[in-house]
């Protein structure tokens, strides 16, 4: 007997009814472990993100990524409306800026001149250079609730496939170099089982659940690194970079702690991995290494993973801007202190409509910033007169500012930030909130009565 199958339509969703705007609701879902996941496999590159919102000089980039295993960079430019000139320009500069080799461009809805760009560009350009055009779309069955979404490849570089590099002189070569290194570890044993070989810059040793173990090779250098995946990743590489003095003497060396990808990295360079003759001391070094790492931090991460976790991230945050807003109590402020809450930043009123001032605090970055915040129809003619009066306020205060116009945006914003704060280390957090203190009066008087008169 034939099975009945019941069949239903699909409809198409506004992207708008989701993702009311690109920067506060898109990047930040797009970010997201399970939903880059949807991308990689869309178009056959495995992505991690390393952060959002980047800094480009006077502008930043959406998202970017690492190609899994390597350090390749991977710039996201998302756009939920349809392709323009202004986005364009963009996602050149930021690439250049950033040095990506792969460059992916989401929206709504390309045009032709604009899918006819990116052809161009993968014509031109060298073979290791990508150039991505996705349109992304929201799809609900007539009469559900659920919405799905759905990337669709509009424009990908020449006789790109998901199993291109296959076919190609380089994957066999790599394909044949992993085997070899395989072969070995399966020979000497150890505390590492072999991977398998595939045709690629890097191979993954999944030691447990949310703790991996990559090693690779990129222009003349291999690699080991420490991967962590678990959903609490950012407060396990904390904790474990508490102990960095211990375990690096445990590795004999120092390594790379990457805090914006959570990752632990040892390189060794001048390594000529198309030499064959020069494979067993490669593999040796990085078969070595790998039993070192996982010597130092397996039984570390397994801990920290069944412990729970009193200094996570929302813990950190309202802690930290509870501190803060104790500061208050000490001194005459010309701003009203904002209530401390587990979030990124505070916003405290200006007393106009569409300006806040706002104090933050980043990890990614290692930062912490103070800046005014515009929104609003007419977010860039205001932006635009303050810019106007520049020299006058960067002179009556002191301080040269970052002018974030951000064309593509519904907000400009107006900035001044401090590197080299990890908002993890509470020993360094009385200073911190000193200098938000007195830049946060500053912005206050030089801005409050320009801002008024606007």
């Amino acid at each position: 007997m034939t099975k009945k199958y019941q069949l239903g339509r699909l409809e198409k969703v506004d992207l708008r009814e989701v993702w009311a705007n690109e920067a506060r609701d898109f990047s930040p879902w797009l970010a997201r472990e399970e939903n880059i996941a949807l991308l990689s496999e869309a178009i056959g590159m495995e992505l991690e993100v390393e952060e959002s919102e980047k800094s480009v000089g006077s502008f930043a980039a959406d998202i970017v990524c690492l190609e899994s295993g390597t350090e390749h960079r991977v710039l996201i430019e998302n756009q939920l409306e349809k392709t323009d000139h202004a986005h364009l320009g963009q996602l050149i500069t930021y690439a250049a800026g950033l040095d990506a080799v792969t460059v992916i461009w989401i929206s709504g809805r390309f045009t032709d001149e604009h899918r006819a760009a990116l052809d161009w560009f993968n014509n031109i350009t060298q073979t290791d250079i990508n150039f991505f055009g996705i349109e992304i779309e929201l799809l609900r069955r007539v009469g559900d609730s659920v919405i799905c979404p759905q990337f669709d490849i509009v424009v990908k570089p020449n006789q790109w496939t998901k199993t291109s590099r296959r076919a190609s002189k380089l994957g066999q070569q790599q394909l044949e170099y992993w085997t070899a290194f395989c072969n070995q570890v399966e020979q000497r044993g150890g505390l590492v089982k072999p991977a398998k070989p595939k045709d690629s810059s890097w191979i993954r040793h999944t030691i447990f659940s949310g703790f991996h173990l990559d090693i690779g090779i990129a222009k003349r250098r291999i690699h080991v690194n420490v991967v962590l995946s678990y959903h609490n990743r950012s407060t396990i590489f904390n904790l474990l970079e508490q102990e960095k003095t211990k375990i690096e003497q445990e590795i004999g060396r120092e390594v790379e702690w990457k805090r914006s990808s959570n990752r632990i990295y040892l390189r060794k360079f001048d390594c000529d991995t198309s030499d064959r003759e020069a494979w067993p001391e490669q593999h040796d070094w990085l078969y070595k290494k790998l039993q070192l790492f996982h010597r130092a931090f397996a039984t570390r991460i397994k801990t920290l993973q069944e412990e729970p976790q009193t200094s996570s991230s929302d813990t950190i945050l309202l802690e930290y801007w509870t501190a803060f807003h104790n500061l208050f109590k000490e001194k005459d402020s010309l701003v009203e202190p904002a209530t401390p809450r587990d979030y990124r930043y505070l916003a405290h009123s200006m007393g106009k409509s569409g300006f806040s001032l706002d104090v933050a605090a980043s990890r990614q970055r290692n930062s912490i910033h103070v800046n005014i915040n515009i929104t609003g129809r007419n977010n860039k003619t205001y932006f635009d007169r303050l810019e106007a009066d520049k020299e006058s306020i960067e002179s009556e205060s002191g301080e040269e500012f970052i002018w974030r116009r951000m064309p593509k945006r519904k907000s400009s914003q107006i900035v001044i930030r401090k590197f080299g704060c990890d908002i993890y280390n509470k020993d360094g957090w009385a200073e911190q909130h000193e200098w938000l203190y007195e830049k946060l009066q500053i912005f206050h008087r030089v801005f409050t009565e320009r801002i008024k008169n606007l």
